[in-house]
């Protein structure tokens, strides 16, 4: 049987990981009874969506404009012992997407997750128990969804269940899974002490999939996950989160890398009113034989990137607990990688849930770059057949950009909310085709449609939509619509001779009441 490679790993930073992990709780001093109770949760999302035709490599093939129909429900049941024992407290969940991905209209061209081709499946999302000793210290045990922050680097998916996600032109799907065991501990939580707001745990993970790793395609992860949240009331945190993973494929091939990611959330809102700050920077440092070349048979992994989001909502006179007009704004830098043939990685692929814009990232970019691998599988490239092509793709994902994304939102009423925003989206370096850039190019950068890029500029979208809901017991339905259209600007050289790009989906919605 043969040997995998000797690899020298990143190694865990045990000081940090002693210190730090995921919180699954907030904190308070003083706290009423709870009750025990259960209950069940519901979300669903049917919607149609359409985008028009654009160049995708560069042997002419086109994007179809088929309309393309997606659903997606999500059931979830949860039970809690409250304060009727005393001191112990038991916690569990169970929830599952229904019927989540594309009904039809899946494209039938070649590629790799190409937008659109993830059929609708339905999977386990949450199946744990936990149980805690006075709100101190707890043990949770189970399947989980992981989320951090703002979703750059861990996000759930659940958006419909979490109001402090935004979801202006974002369309959440199945998001990350873990089996986990987690301990938690807020020590000082029942006192007077100005630390009773931190909130520190460290757990071991098992990934069952996200945007890296498929326990199902063969690929083994195992995580150690750690993180520090300071409260300072229950809607304003700092935090950080380490994780190291390591990751081999069913081939031999690895994946090593820490993670550090620290974020924070300002809600200093009053009565639905006034500013919301929300930001994240993430710093991944690791090593992999994933795609292999002669000359490196091994990459060093140096990824870095930051987010941030602004957002003041202006209240109402005749409806004072909403808000009338608001105002938000999402800024991001994401690593590019220039050079395609040394020995470092650096083009930071965000999580795929977290969402910016209709067009440009999803949709354009989800299209060439899922059908890179056909032109990069040519021998000629490196003198051998390469490997690994399908993580070319972003799958739709924000990635290698600096990004800029005011928006504004009327709600004259419960019942009506009209919206729209500009992404200005730059290449810190442009999108690159491993074939023309090191045939044709010579090495100099060549896009994915096999042109010499002229300039910085990604493009500017610009993104409308409306929604008109109606308040029920349990929560809201909405019917809404939303569209873009995208200005390609010269770092995707030729692509603007298509003229501008455009993209629509209507969507008919379920959301529960959301916690915040």
């Amino acid at each position: 049987m043969r040997q995998p490679p000797h690899r020298p790993r990143p190694k865990p930073h045990l000081p940090l990981a002693a210190s730090v992990l995921l919180l699954f709780a907030v904190t308070a001093h003083a706290e009423p009874p709870r009750p025990a109770s259960t209950g069940v949760r519901a979300a669903g999302r049917a919607s149609a969506a359409q985008t028009s035709r654009f160049r995708v490599d560069p042997a002419g093939f086109r994007s179809p404009d088929a309309v393309e129909t997606s659903t997606r429900a999500t059931l979830r049941f949860e039970a809690d012992s409250g304060d009727s024992w005393g001191p112990l407290r038991l916690q569990g969940r169970v929830s599952g997407d229904f019927g989540a991905g594309v009904a039809d209209g899946v494209p039938q061209a070649a590629g790799d997750k190409l937008p659109g081709s993830r059929k609708a499946a339905s999977v386990p999302l949450e199946s744990w128990a936990e149980a805690s000793v006075a709100g101190i210290a707890g043990l949770r045990s189970g399947l989980m969804v992981a989320q951090w922050g703002l979703g750059l680097v861990a996000n759930d998916g659940m958006h419909a269940f979490d109001a402090r996600n935004g979801d202006w032109f974002v369309q959440a799907e199945t998001g990350d899974r873990v089996l986990r065991t987690a301990l938690w501990t807020s020590p000082w939580r029942n006192t007077d002490s100005p630390l009773r707001g931190v909130l520190a745990s460290f757990a071991v993970d098992k990934v069952v999939d996200d945007d890296v790793a498929r326990a199902v395609s063969g690929d083994s992860a195992n995580q150690l996950v750690g993180a520090l949240r300071m409260h300072f009331s229950k809607e304003q945190w700092a935090g950080v989160y380490w994780v190291y993973r390591d990751q081999q494929t069913e081939t031999g091939k690895f994946l090593t890398a820490n993670v550090v990611d620290l974020t924070a959330d300002f809600d200093l809102r009053t009565d639905g009113k006034g500013l919301h700050l929300q930001a994240e920077g993430a710093l991944i440092r690791g090593r992999t034989s994933l795609a292999p070349q002669p000359d490196h048979p091994e990459h060093d992994v140096k990824q870095a990137a930051f987010v941030a989001r602004g957002r003041y909502d202006f209240g109402s006179a005749a409806n004072p607990d909403r808000p009338s007009v608001r105002l938000e704004a999402d800024i991001g830098w994401l690593s590019g990688d220039a050079n395609m043939d040394d020995v470092a990685l650096t083009a930071f692929k965000a999580d795929v849930n977290f969402q910016q814009g209709l067009v440009l990232f999803p949709r354009v970019l989800g299209w060439q770059t899922g059908r890179a691998r056909l032109t990069a599988s040519n021998p000629r490239v490196l003198g051998q057949a390469p490997q690994d092509l399908d993580r070319l793709a972003t799958a739709g994902a924000v990635t290698s950009a600096i990004t800029v994304f005011p928006k504004v939102g009327w709600m004259p009423c419960s019942g009506f909310e009209l919206y729209g925003g500009t992404l200005f989206a730059f290449a810190p370096s442009p999108p690159l085709d491993p074939y023309h850039t090191r045939i044709a190019g010579g090495g100099e950068p060549r896009t994915l449609l096999g042109k010499a890029p002229g300039g910085v500029l990604l493009g500017m979208e610009f993104d409308v939509g409306v929604r008109i809901g109606h308040d029920l017991a349990l929560g809201r339905i909405e019917v809404g619509a939303e569209g873009g259209l995208l200005v390609p600007g010269g770092a995707l050289a030729d692509l603007g001779d298509d003229g501008p790009i455009h993209a629509g989906r209507v969507t008919l919605q379920y959301v529960p009441w959301r916690k915040p």
